[in-house]
């Protein structure tokens, strides 16, 4: 079975078992002069391994050299960028702001794809079984592997971009083709550094213990603090343990009966 599709013969290949594409793709002469202005291209980096990111269902993989993509169509862009300030409530009058923050951009892509039309290069858009199952299935491995990636646009030229969201319709409309929105969003990158914070670090490993000198107690200090016998007695300390000895932290001899007199 052959149906006529705008610039090329799509068939039924019962050997394959799926739809093919004739030879004839429509291919828009402007490409030969290469990409203007009005095109948007994302630009993959690649993967070392692109087979990691394959997932149930998908046949497309992501290359593992840098590739620009490049879509039949984009009818629609939504650019945002947005700025918000600070909002600090007080007790009396208006909310105070002390500063502003920039917000990651976000970028929509409403992206059409035709298996009548020819790709802007080879090995783009493969792997599905058509050209439009393709490009879906590689935006969907591009999210799969979250990879930053760079969207360039008429308008702005995006660094650092992550596909967040890419609903697809699949309609009669669509039988031969992909409609769908992809969305964008930026991706704030921050460097760390390690600061000395002191010029001289305390290391447990690194800090030398001080030299200890023991000085034996003068005997003055041994009769301050020695318990007598009869204090020892008033206590109940024991004083048959051996090598133990009566003593205290301070001078209890010259303290006042603690039982009262007895």
């Amino acid at each position: 079975m052959i149906v006529a599709r705008g610039f090329s013969a799509t068939y039924w290949n019962s050997r394959d078992g799926r739809w093919a594409v004739g030879n004839s793709l429509y291919r828009p002469p402007q490409w030969a002069q290469g990409l203007g202005v009005q095109t948007v291209g994302v630009v993959f980096p690649g993967v070392p391994n692109a087979s990691q990111y394959r997932s149930e269902g998908i046949t497309a993989t992501l290359p593992s050299s840098q590739t620009l993509y490049v879509f039949d169509a984009t009818p629609r862009i939504d650019h945002e960028q947005r700025v918000t300030k600070t909002v600090h409530p007080v007790q009396t009058g208006a909310s105070i702001s002390d500063h502003a923050y920039l917000e990651p951009a976000r970028l929509t892509l409403e992206v059409a794809m035709s298996d009548a039309q020819d790709a802007y290069a080879a090995d783009l858009w493969v792997g599905g079984p058509t050209k439009s199952a393709s490009a879906y299935q590689v935006l969907l491995a591009m999210a799969f592997a979250r990879v930053l990636l760079v969207v360039t646009t008429k308008l702005r030229t995006y660094q650092n971009m992550l596909i967040v969201n890419n609903p697809a319709e699949d309609t009669i409309e669509t039988f031969a083709g992909l409609k769908a929105r992809v969305t964008f969003e930026e991706v704030f990158l921050a460097d760390t550094q390690a600061v000395v914070a002191s010029a001289r670090p305390q290391d447990t490993s690194q800090t030398q213990a001080g030299t200890l000198s023991p000085t034996p107690p003068t005997q003055a200090q041994l009769n301050a603090n020695v318990v007598s016998n009869a204090m020892a007695k008033q206590l109940g300390i024991p004083t048959n343990v051996p090598g133990a000895g009566q003593w205290s932290s301070v001078n209890v001899n010259n303290l006042p009966n603690l039982f009262g007199g007895h």
